[in-house]
């Protein structure tokens, strides 16, 4: 018995036919396939039913979605070896359906078992939620995550401005959500998502990141207190952690980090 239908055979005119009843005898559906002179249902599992059919005097594994033309014929995916094959067992790991059962192989002259595996997916997955905008001072952190539907289970691919993000030196690059540390100018682009499961892939829009070098405290505001961090740093007392007051990178402080820090506060982020 499975989800409340029960599944097995039942002989008519001498002959087994593969059946699956939903807790009453007029219930009955009858998924004996034409030119099969023998079947049976071995195991239900998510409104999927594995067995047998004998046709042309060959067991032949089947599989079926509870209609008699549902009927997927799993022996003609098993090498040619096997003379004979009935599936036995079904299970799932909500992305892909497990058949298990045995078959005769001819050259070893042994039964042995077979496994079969089959996608559960019908569709690509979908984004429902895209990534938005991000800022983030230098030195800072900064995220984008993605929302998407999927029959199946879904990976995940970052990308920077449409190159894949390696996961080894990211592993948020294969997550829903994608997390820079440390950011630095270099890091400003567009960020995307690729989003897959068995049946394809969408990707998302992507979303832009944005370095505001005039945040000097990291406060995620522009404000006087940026303003009064960067001229303390600047005169040589203490900095925020990560920052420096050699504003323009050149490797001395001098007047020209004061007046590039002062045009980058005026012009906000």
């Amino acid at each position: 018995m499975s989800g409340g239908q029960q599944f097995g055979y039942a002989i008519l005119g001498g002959v087994e036919r593969a059946s699956l009843w939903s807790s009453s005898a007029v219930s009955r559906v009858d998924l004996h396939p034409a030119g099969s002179t023998r079947s049976k249902l071995l195991a239900a599992y998510g409104g999927q039913q594995a067995g047998f059919a004998t046709i042309g005097g060959v067991g032949r594994a089947s599989l079926w979605s509870g209609t008699p033309a549902s009927r997927v014929d799993l022996h003609a995916f098993v090498p040619a070896a096997f003379t004979s094959s009935t599936a036995m067992g079904l299970t799932s790991d909500g992305t892909y359906l497990y058949a298990c059962g045995s078959g005769s192989n001819s050259v070893t002259g042994r039964t042995e078992a077979l496994l079969w595996k089959r996608s559960l997916c019908t569709a690509a997955p979908s984004i429902e939620n895209h990534p938005h905008a991000a800022a983030s001072c230098p030195g800072g952190t900064a995220s984008f995550s993605v929302g998407a539907s999927s029959v199946g289970t879904c990976t995940y691919q970052w990308r920077k401005a449409a190159v894949a993000i390696n996961p080894s030196d990211n592993p948020s690059a294969a997550t829903m959500t994608l997390v820079l540390t440390n950011v630095v100018l270099a890091d400003v682009a567009g960020y995307d998502c690729i989003v897959t499961n068995p049946c394809g892939s969408v990707t998302s829009r992507a979303a832009t990141l944005a370095v505001c070098a005039s945040d000097f405290n990291c406060d995620g505001a522009v404000s006087f207190f940026d303003y009064e961090a960067f001229v303390i740093c600047f005169e040589g007392s203490s900095c925020p952690p990560g920052r420096t007051a050699d504003f323009d990178g050149d490797g001395s402080v001098d007047f020209f980090d004061y007046d590039d820090f002062a045009l980058s506060f005026e012009a906000g982020c």
